[in-house]
């Protein structure tokens, strides 16, 4: 690139980079795989039978595995012992079971099978298991519970006094809730039953105290005395009856209604037609005590947006979609591998209307949707393919961003494969900028990778005038082969341009500052050197114009101006340069008599600069090195000539200067600096 003889102009970009194309990927949605088996780093502590064909392994980890097939034994509590009613055998170890995982194959949970394990705060359950009897985890700590498919019937107090206890999700194969069964579980917020659900026997939910929502399906039949009995934060109750939907209250004495103990707080009854209200719902005194109620209609659901087919590189992250209406809304992402006619549910928790993955090349032609439910019904969204490109076999170029590192530049990130035989510890890029090249080489760095560190990095460094400038960017590896990628920050900000809904506010300002920044160095500076405007350097086709408030430009940087306390000293003069480079850098020049000492010193950046002698009466301190929020950051140069004197100094003081003299045959150096000092509030407002 020709010496530029002109004052002249950088600007440092010390910013988050902008993707040409996607590089963060969303996490995985997945089943998590039940436990098969003790971690292979936990000693096992006892293990034994729970049934004819159910063993169990506990490990000093804390976790109790039960592996095998059929029914878990019954057991007491262990309080009083006799021949029939003996306590399970892992009792004596309750205090330190934490976990329990029960696998695929066993279809029942015995009764007393881990009461008052106070240190139990988590279990994995499978699919297939079909009842948890009495008592089976009461008086545990368990944290939140997934029933998983399979299960019909919850006996009394299996879960009762479970006080940490704070989410529940049912299957839609549970049909019955046995009496008290989660009686004291006070942290529960919201139940939503199944459509599966027929029977809420007495007290099930029995003093839940921070319950406030509850949803009743229209195919529960019969409701029990004492149900939600105590139940005194609940104020919203859903039911999906119609007018002529089966319900009882079965309530003998009326000391015991269902919703006892609530009274006064229920506020809200959902309904599916608030206008022709199911006789049984209408019938229930819910006015009593003063209470007040609202009713209101709610709806099956709806779908009003279906999942979209998809084309995704295998590994990378793709997210199917769907938008529907309706109240308290469940979501089951399916699937249907290639050849089948089958569909299998997904491990999601049931709340998300969106299912993200990361597919391997085995996925491509599956097919995916879902199921969306409430209490008043079920609709499933249509089906979408997906496409799964396999991962190339050689080096490709995948994307480009705007440079991290402080100047100027892009970023170029590639997809390296393992190929047998290639070590990439010794591979590089080289860059070509422009016609006059400038010729750079990034070394191959393992740690600067995107976030899945599937795609590794390389920087190229420009100046504002070699924004629109063709980089060629050839990768060398193995032995001799080499791949390249032609692009240039001009083309980025076309991207941009067309892709601006991906960014926010402040990084489409910033961008368009930056754009229009770079076009007017090339303006400013082909004039001032006697250039042709896209012939030294490629024109920059986007720009963006300006704000451009002269007086309020001029009133921020009058501070800045170049400060110069001479004293006693011998310095007969003192001015500088600023420098446009791939940093930006501020030159002052001190000039003293012939044979005259002189020292200085400045310090920027933890770094000190000396003064350099030029000749016997001149002598220069260079600081290299101010980034875009740095502009106009003031450095002092302290030095000692006959005498001490001090100069103050910063990339600004030469806009401060420009604009001051308000010279009309000065209009582009103040139109570059106006575009300059908007490029540096952006900066200044994307790092705040």
């Amino acid at each position: 690139m020709k010496k530029l003889t002109a004052f002249v102009l950088t600007v440092l970009l010390l910013l988050q980079a902008v993707p040409f194309a996607a590089l963060a990927e969303e996490p995985v949605t997945e089943a998590v795989p039940q436990a098969t088996a003790a971690a292979a780093d936990a000693a096992v502590v006892a293990s034994g039978t729970a049934g004819d064909n159910v063993t169990w392994v506990l490990t000093d980890d804390g976790v109790i595995t039960f592996s095998g097939s059929g029914e878990m034994n019954h057991y007491s509590d262990g309080s009083f012992l006799s021949p029939n009613n003996r306590p399970a055998p892992w009792w004596d170890y309750k205090d330190q079971i934490t976990t329990v995982v029960i696998n695929e194959g066993i279809t029942s949970i015995g009764s007393h099978a881990f009461v008052g394990h106070s240190s139990l705060t988590s279990v994995s359950l499978p699919d297939g298991l079909e009842t948890i009897w009495s008592m089976a985890f009461e008086n545990t700590s368990l944290r939140s519970l997934v029933l998983p498919s399979g299960v019909t019937a919850i006996y009394g107090y299996a879960f009762s006094g479970c006080y940490m206890l704070e989410t529940v999700q049912f299957p839609d194969t549970l049909t019955y809730i046995d009496e008290a069964a989660f009686r004291n579980c006070s942290r529960l917020k919201e139940l939503c039953f199944p459509s599966s659900l027929t029977t809420l026997r007495p007290g099930a939910f029995v003093n839940c105290s921070g319950l406030t929502h509850v949803t009743i399906p229209a195919s529960v039949r019969s409701i029990y005395s004492q149900v939600f009995n105590g139940c005194s934060s609940l104020t919203d109750i859903c039911f999906g009856h119609d007018y002529d939907d089966e319900l009882v209250f079965q309530t003998d004495d009326t000391r015991y209604p269902a919703f006892g103990g609530v009274s006064g707080l229920v506020t809200t009854v959902g309904v599916s037609d608030k206008n022709n209200i199911n006789p049984a719902i209408a019938g229930y005194d819910w006015e009593a005590s003063g209470r007040i109620v609202n009713w209101y209609s709610v709806k099956a659901p709806e779908i009003t947006g279906q999942p979209q087919d998809a084309s995704v590189e295998e590994k990378s992250a793709v997210t199917f979609s769907v938008t529907a209406t309706g109240a308290d809304l469940k979501y089951a992402w399916e699937y249907q591998e290639s050849g089948s006619s089958s569909w299998t549910t997904v491990g999601t928790d049931g709340t998300s209307s969106s299912y993200t993955l990361k597919p391997t090349a085995q996925q491509d032609g599956w097919k995916y949707r879902c199921r969306v439910y409430n209490s008043w019904g079920s609709t499933t969204s249509d089906s979408a393919v997906l496409t799964v490109i396999p991962l190339p076999t050689e080096p490709v170029f995948k994307s480009q961003s705007l440079l991290l590192s402080g100047q100027i530049g892009l970023n170029f990130f590639l997809y390296l494969p393992e190929i047998p035989g290639v070590d990439y510890s010794s591979s590089y890029m080289e860059f070509t900028v422009g016609k006059n090249p400038n010729v750079q080489r990034a070394d191959f760095d393992p740690s600067f990778t995107n976030s899945a560190g599937t795609r590794y990095g390389f920087t190229c460094y420009v100046t504002t005038v070699e924004a629109a400038d063709t980089v060629t960017a050839t990768f060398h590896y193995g032995s001799g082969k080499t791949v390249s990628k032609e692009y240039s920050v001009d083309r980025y900000i076309g991207y941009f341009e067309e892709h601006t809904d991906q960014f926010n506010e402040k990084t489409i300002y910033l961008i368009e500052r930056l754009a229009t920044h770079c076009y007017c160095c090339q303006w400013y500076l082909s004039y001032v050197n006697g250039w042709t405007m896209g012939v030294e350097h490629a024109e920059m086709e986007h720009s963006y114009g300006g704000i451009h408030d002269y007086n309020a430009i001029l009133d921020a940087v009058e501070p800045l101006k170049f400060d110069k306390q001479l004293g006693t000293s011998k310095v007969t003069k003192a001015s500088y340069k600023l420098h446009l480079d791939s940093t930006t850098t501020v030159d002052v020049f001190l000039t003293v008599p012939a044979g005259t000492a002189l020292t200085a010193t400045a310090r920027f950046n933890g770094k000190t600069y000396s003064a350099e002698k030029l000749s016997d009466t001149r002598y220069m301190v260079r600081i290299p090195g101010f980034s875009a929020h740095q502009l106009g950051d003031m450095v002092t140069i302290s030095g000692n000539a006959g005498g001490a004197f001090t100069v103050r100094v910063c990339p600004f003081s030469y806009a401060r200067s420009v604009l001051a003299r308000q010279d009309s045959s000065e209009i582009r150096a103040q139109y570059c600096m106006m575009v300059m000092y908007e490029f540096y509030e952006a900066v200044l407002a994307y790092r705040a």
